[in-house]
Formats: structure tokens, sequence, C-alpha cells
């Protein structure tokens, strides 16, 4: 198999980074339009808030409760069978939304067909880009996902022109034809190289551990985790730990924050796409300055994607402790929305929201990857998705419910605040449990040969000399 630094040094990484933005630019794009379509589907059905909002939430919802199916899906057939099949699937969800005449058809339709096209078009190439880089991780992750907020800035105004120009049924069939371009960049997608870890065998103590092609093991998960401890080759170490079984991950309590960490933001996060158009409309302002207010959430997003992509690959910054003060500025700002009446402070605050929340998607995979490992990431994230899944379900709707009660945003905001701010007291108590276990491995190392332990592009010295468990920065 070949090294990271190999890995690192292939030219064709930046052709997935490529595809990859380009995808992220059509998938978000598409959903985080929904903000200036729920003004027309609240104008023409003449229904609730919050039952016109659960269009949009069964998208977001299906589009990551598939995740768990599309990682399996993924490493059976690969990356570009999958994201060719969620670009089909997308369109057809998206064209039969054409022909809608409930809010209930546009649910089935826009909702649950077109979102689980949606997230199986995204997840494959979301994984690929971290596995393909070690050392310029995070850069390349934020040249990626940033496609997502020129998506956003880029569909709103499309939206807005296609509404005005043909009704939201011209602009859902046009919608249609462009998410089947997701197959076209799906082919440029293709495994990094070193080999299929689901295909390899492993040698321990002398013995073949065979592994076959579909990731199913001869034996039981503890048996595999004990031969795993005797397997000195990193690369092959690494092969097994491949192969444990999923309902192994979810016996470590770090992956269960961090899953808790992505079921609270998500309940926030769907906010500001959704409901900052309507909110601008209610403070009486026109429905072209509410497209330009989600037109800055893109602009933020890109910028700050890139930058904090930059930053996050500095040896001196710890990344997740990033993540945490992303996600904590992110609920600051998204509950001071509804407390600024005129569009200039809107904008601003709009532009933070954007900003902030921004990082946190770049920051998300990458973060997975440093503290579970990318032999495992394909995975880790198809859980996270199937918790930001079940968030989305609620999201929407309970904005709209609230408005229905109070009249008003103010508590819809306010409370998406509060959830982002619980969020990053979870994502600090995964870390904290995170450090703690670096602690305990070096204790048990202490009599062993020396060495490091390796994180995020760090490497942890023990001092086995001293007798102690502590652990400096090299």
């Amino acid at each position: 198999m070949k090294s990271s630094r190999k890995r690192e040094d292939c030219g064709y990484g930046w052709v997935v980074v490529a595809a990859a933005f380009a995808i992220n630019f059509l998938v978000d794009g598409l959903q985080f339009s929904s903000g200036v379509l729920l003004v027309e589907f609240l104008d023409h059905f003449k229904e609730s808030h919050g039952l016109t909002a659960f269009i949009g939430a069964v998208q977001s919802a299906m589009m990551h409760l598939i995740g768990p199916l599309a990682a399996v899906l993924t490493i059976r057939l690969g990356v570009r069978v999958v994201t060719v099949a969620g670009a089909l699937v997308s369109c057809v969800g998206l064209a039969a939304s054409f022909f809608a005449t409930t809010v209930t058809h546009l649910t089935l339709t826009m909702g649950a067909i077109g979102g689980a096209g949606l997230g199986l078009m995204s997840l494959p190439p979301g994984a690929l880009v971290v596995q393909y880089f070690t050392e310029r991780r995070a850069l390349a992750n934020g040249i990626a996902v940033c496609g997502s907020g020129v998506g956003t800035f880029v569909f709103n105004h499309v939206m807005y022109v296609l509404i005005s120009e043909f009704t939201w049924r011209g602009a859902v069939l046009v919608a249609a034809g462009t998410a089947l371009n997701g197959a076209v960049f799906g082919l440029l997608l293709r495994p990094a190289p070193g080999g299929d870890p689901s295909k390899a065998a492993v040698s321990t103590d002398g013995k073949t551990v065979k592994i076959s092609a579909f990731g199913r093991i001869p034996f039981r998960a503890a048996e595999l985790e004990e031969k795993s401890k005797t397997v000195n080759n990193p690369v092959e170490r690494n092969t097994v730990v491949a192969a444990l079984p999923t309902r192994d991950l979810l016996k470590d309590s770090r992956l269960l924050l961090f899953m808790a960490f992505s079921f609270m933001i998500s309940l926030a996060f769907i906010i500001p796409f959704s409901f900052v158009p309507d909110e601008a409309v209610n403070a009486g302002m026109s429905k072209q300055q509410a497209t330009w207010l989600m037109s800055s959430i893109g602009i933020s997003n890109t910028v700050s994607r890139i930058l904090i992509g930059w930053i996050g690959d500095k040896n001196c910054v710890n990344r997740p402790v990033m993540l945490v003060a992303v996600v904590a500025l992110a609920g600051l700002s998204i509950a001071a929305v509804p407390f600024l009446p005129t569009f200039a402070a809107k904008l601003f605050i709009v532009t933070a929201v954007g900003f902030f929340l921004g990082g946190f998607m770049m920051l998300f995979a990458v973060v997975l990857a440093d503290m579970f490992g990318d032999e495992v990431l394909t995975r880790s994230i198809g859980l996270s998705y199937f918790t930001i899944g079940l968030a989305c379900f609620v999201a929407g709707p309970k904005g709209g419910w609230l408005f229905d009660m109070t009249g008003n945003y103010k508590a819809t905001f306010l409370v998406a605040g509060s959830e982002c701010l619980l969020a990053a007291a979870l994502l600090a108590s995964a870390i904290s449990l995170h450090r703690k276990s670096y602690v305990m491995e070096s204790v048990r190392d202490l009599s062993g040969k020396s060495g490091g332990l390796k994180s995020q592009g760090k490497v942890f010295c023990v001092d086995k000399a001293a007798k102690s468990s502590q652990i400096t920065f090299m």
C-alpha cells in the first residue's frame, strides 16, 4: 500500500476536490434555496407555516437519514455509482414536484425523494476528499465544501429569477434538470490510491485473516479487536480497524457524544436557511432584499470555508476546539437575527451566521477524521448524518409552529441559538473524553517501547522516563 505522504502528493486528489466542489454547489444550492420557495408555497397553498416548512424539513431529513445506507453502498459499489444514482433520484423527485397540487405531494416528491437523491449524491465526495489528503486536509476540504456557499449564493438569485419568469413550477423543473449535472461530476470521482481495505488480507501472528470484498469478517468483533492489537504495521492495523462492524463503532462514547452534537446543531442549522427570507418579509423588507440576505450567507460561507480551512492546517491550531468556537458563535449570531430591524444590521448578522456555519460545515468531516481515523470515516459520517436527519424532521416544523404560536420569529431564532450553544457543550465533552483516551493509552504504553501518538497531523510524545502520563507537543 502507498503511504499517506504519497497520497498527499497525488495530483488527482485536486480533481476530486474540483468534482466535490461542483457537487456541493449543486446539492446545497438546491437545498438551501428552499427558503425562497417557502415564501411562494405559503402564498400558493395558504397552509400554516409549520405544515409548509415540513417540505424543506423532510428534504433535509431524508438527505441525512440516508447517510448510513449511502455509506454502505459507497463501500460496496463505489463512489461513482452512488453519486450518479443520487443525481438521477433527485432529478426524478424534483421533476415530479412540477405536478404538485398539495403540500403533501411536495413533501413526498421534493422532500422525501429529492432529499434522498441529494443525500446519495453528497456523502461519497465528502468522505473521499478527506481520505485523499493528510497535511492539507482542512484546506482541501474547505475548497471542496465552499461549493456549498457559492451554490447558496447563486441558486437563491437564480431561483428568484426563475420564479419571477416561470412561477415556482417552472423553477423546480429547471432545478430537476440541474440536479442531473451531479452525474457528470460523479464520474470524475475515484477511490484514493492505496487499495480497498475491505479486500485485503491482514497477517496477525503468522496467521492470515481474510476479509471479504463486502467487509464481512469470519470471527467475532471482540476477536478482531484483540487481533488488531498484535498488528505492528500501522497500515495493516488500520485495515483491521476498517473491518470492525458498525455496531462496534456505536460503543465508542466519543462517537455517541459527537452524534448527539450533530443532532443538536442540526435542530438549529436549518432555521436561518429556511426562515430568514420570511422573517425579513414579515419585518417589512422586500422579497428581493430577503433574497440578498440569503445570498450573503452564501458569500460568507465561501470565504469562511477557505479561510478557516487554511487556518485549520496550521500546526498550532486545535481543530476540534475551533469547531466548538464557531458553533458557539453561530448560536449567538442566530439568536440576534430577529432583533435587528434595519436591512443593513440584519445583513451584517446574517453574514456572520453564514461565516460561522460555513466554518462548521468545513470542519465537520475533518474533525471526524481527526478523532476517529480515516479507516472508519465513511461510516462515522454516515452515522452522524443519520442523527442530523432525525433532527431535520422536527427542526423546520418546530420553527414554523413557534411562529404560528407567537406571531413572530423571535422565539424561533432564540431557541435555535440556544440549541447551538448546547451543541457546542456536547462537542466539548466529546473532545474532553477524547483527550482522556490519549492519557489512558499513554499509561498503558509506559512499560512498552517508546513512541508517540498521532492526532490531526500533530505528534504527541509520551514521557515514559518520567513514569507519568504527561503528553507534550512535538
